[in-house]
């Protein structure tokens, strides 16, 4: 069976103002084939980019799914 990562972002508490993203990643954990399932406050932060990398190096996940904003939401224009 597949292994699939999926990360969760807060987007800065834009996304988890809408939606309860501990309960989401605590249900989408229990999904046959998910092999981790976390949720990150900030995604596009560097220091959460490498916890990111090293989660995937650790899982070797087959595929991943990631829930976010884009970055240019955080961009100034």
């Amino acid at each position: 069976m597949n292994k699939i990562g999926i990360v969760i972002c807060y987007c800065d508490f834009e996304i988890a103002s809408s939606l309860d993203l501990d309960s989401i990643t605590a249900v989408v954990q229990k999904v046959p084939g998910v092999s981790f399932a976390r949720s990150f406050k900030c995604l596009f932060d560097t220091s959460t980019q490498d916890v990111f990398a090293e989660l995937i190096k650790k899982e070797e996940p087959d595929g991943m799914v990631v829930a976010s904003c884009s970055p240019h939401i955080h961009r100034q224009i």
